[in-house]
């Protein structure tokens, strides 16, 4: 992979000097604290889409995409009939390269109890962005290697389908069951689907800015953004899906957990990496750590010692896509009532 230039001032000042442009095309407005408006020169649909970059705040890949993306809108590259809002998560995190410095950002939506400098970025973000918006894509980045790209959210009903289709043509979907919040909070997509609309997570491969990350995000963007511009409204596009999907469709099943303290997961796992029942995924006091079940790898936690019951990893399965939303698709969709929280 080629690496990118990325100097974070840079990107962020950068973000923050469109505020005040104007163009033949459009304008760009500040709606809140480092969140950015761009009203088009054309009759407005009543549809409205967000992206959100830094929400864990040393996953920086999505601030040049969103500084591409509103160039793009201001040169006219991408001409569009709606309002675009651009939103910058937890810049203190960003400026100390880590993923939160008291909360993570991504379980403070919603009513939290805590009272901390992400907490207080949530209440901005829910009132200037996402109270506003239809649709939200949040970039995101992951710990380890990824095989690929890949979207994660809360799967609620075949209507996700039909949502998500505007954005993704060839990149796998996981579909988590459970909540993906907990008592601290809320992720930002489960926030949207309380409102009734549509957010996803994107993970764009491992920390780390590269050519082939920043593209695949920015083709992603810049897709979704076509093709809604093809709608009216949200109501219009909020129906169930009955097609087939051009995409690998897994669902985290569940949890490898650590057998005792002193765990550790062998470094050689990977996001979607396969694994077959039987194999030795790890070590432990007791002896090897054996995958109880056949299925692929989400969020493993390598090069760490863990307690007994910690997470190592979430068990991926992957969706067989026949009859996806007949009468009988519970053996599919089906709601779990297992334990499975704050995956990301």
């Amino acid at each position: 992979m080629s690496t990118l230039p990325f100097n974070l001032d840079t990107e962020i000042s950068k973000f923050r000097a469109y505020a005040g442009n104007i163009s033949a095309c459009g304008q760009i407005t500040f709606a809140g604290p480092d969140i950015l408006k761009f009203t088009p020169n054309r009759p407005l649909k009543k549809l409205k889409a967000g992206f959100l970059a830094l929400v864990h705040g040393n996953e920086v890949i999505g601030l040049p995409i969103l500084n591409t993306l509103i160039d793009n809108l201001l040169n006219g590259v991408l001409a569009v009939d709606f309002e675009i809002l651009f939103g910058l998560g937890n810049l203190p995190a960003a400026y100390a390269d880590k993923r939160f410095l008291s909360t993570d950002l991504n379980r403070c939506f919603g009513p939290t109890p805590i009272d901390s400098t992400e907490e207080k970025r949530a209440r901005e973000i829910e009132q200037y962005l996402l109270n506003e918006v239809d649709y939200l894509i949040d970039l995101h980045q992951t710990v380890q290697a990824s095989q690929n790209p890949f979207f994660i959210f809360q799967y609620s009903s075949p209507n996700c389908f039909s949502h998500l289709n505007l954005m993704n043509t060839k990149f796998p979907v996981v579909l988590q069951f459970d909540n993906i919040g907990d008592s601290q909070g809320l992720s930002t997509d489960e926030y949207l689907r309380g409102r009734g609309r549509f957010g996803v997570a994107l993970e764009l491969g491992q920390i780390g800015v590269t050519k082939e990350k920043f593209n695949d995000g920015l083709s992603v963007c810049t897709n979704f953004i076509k093709n809604l511009n093809q709608y009216e409204n949200y109501e219009q596009l909020n129906v169930p899906y009955t097609g087939k999907m051009n995409f690998p469709l897994f669902e985290i099943s569940e949890r490898l957990l650590a057998p005792e303290d002193n765990s550790t997961l062998d470094p050689i796992w990977s996001n979607f990496t396969k694994f077959e029942k039987g194999d030795t995924l790890g070590m432990s006091p007791a002896g090897p750590v054996r995958a109880p079940r056949s299925g692929c790898v989400l969020f493993p936690k390598i090069n760490q010692t863990l307690s007994k019951g910690q997470n190592m990893f979430f068990i991926c399965s992957e969706l067989i896509q026949r009859d996806m939303f007949a009468q009988d698709r519970a053996d599919i969709f089906r709601m779990h009532n297992s334990s499975i929280h704050s995956v990301k």
